[in-house]
């Protein structure tokens, strides 16, 4: 206690002192024992379909070589007719096409290996990033039903790290109501497994721990429209949304938006999810913050 004292700053910071506040009280939901999340599928993230995102991944790389050879072309043709001598025009060509598709090889691997960067990510780790996915997917739905304004941004969600990987997710600007409202509907996406009549699965690949080798392969696989997610886990359609069909309708294009494919499953018609899945899911605890 002694010590704590005399670190001024750092207890100042920590209070927040002298930074404006509300006085009010907001809802949040707090996450521990989250699982890791598993890499999401890059074509949600591209906002695009699976096969629309491998014919575009496709296209660029064969794109980044056809546009350093087609260049070669062009110039060896410009080049062959300012040239008088048959010889010199051969030579040259051959020495800006071989040159030119060289640089046009280089560039398509380099375009290559970012575009693998970006589709085999080892996200087992970023459960922040799919807490934010589901949060926004809720966040799009809430609003388009009318259970919250048009005026509340995705900026507005917080998802704060605490002390051993735990989470808070709260809206910050928002009426403690609408807070209220959005908290309660996250905390029953994010709530085990149990007996909820609607549930929708959230797929991702299981990258982790592949060595450059597998990565390759895994990206050859993606980019011929043959990888295939797993379903990582169930969440439950939240109450207010899960009560009618336009919201259960509203709420699965949002996820399938932001956080994974899929389609809802009404529980009563497959019972063995709840079978399969039951209790699974992470530990949460319902918090009240000083603003």
């Amino acid at each position: 206690m002694l010590k704590r004292a005399l670190v001024r700053d750092q207890i100042y910071e920590l209070w927040k002192v002298g930074k404006p506040y509300a006085n009010r009280q907001l809802g949040c939901i707090e996450i521990a024992a989250l699982p890791a999340p598993g890499a999401q599928p890059a074509h949600v993230i591209a906002g695009s379909t699976y096969p629309e995102h491998a014919r575009q991944l496709r296209q660029q790389i064969d794109r980044a070589l056809w546009i350093y050879v087609a260049g070669g072309i062009v110039a060896s043709i410009t080049l062959a007719g300012v040239l008088m001598n048959p010889f010199l025009c051969l030579v040259s060509s051959m020495v800006i096409v071989t040159t030119s598709t060289i640089l046009g090889l280089r560039h398509r691997a380099r375009v290559r290996e970012n575009l693998e960067k970006f589709v085999v990510v080892d996200a087992s780790s970023d459960r922040a990033g799919c807490l934010s996915s589901i949060a926004r997917a809720l966040l799009d739905s809430l609003i388009e039903r009318n259970f919250l304004p048009g005026d509340i941004e995705p900026g507005d969600i917080v998802i704060s790290r605490r002390s051993h990987d735990n989470y808070r997710v709260f809206l910050e600007g928002a009426s403690e109501e609408h807070t209220r409202i959005f908290v309660k509907a996250f905390e029953e996406v994010m709530a085990p497994v149990t007996n909820q009549p609607y549930l929708i699965p959230r797929y991702s690949f299981d990258l982790e721990g592949l060595d450059s080798r597998a990565r390759k392969s895994f990206f050859n696989l993606y980019l011929r429209g043959r990888a295939e997610p797993d379903i990582a886990a169930y969440h439950a359609v939240p109450r207010l949304l899960a009560r009618s069909e336009k919201g259960r309708e509203s709420f699965e294009f949002a996820w399938n938006h932001h956080v994974s494919p899929g389609f809802v499953v009404a529980t009563q018609e497959d019972p063995l999810i709840l079978e399969k899945y039951f209790g699974l899911g992470p530990s949460l605890a319902e918090r009240l913050l000083w603003d």
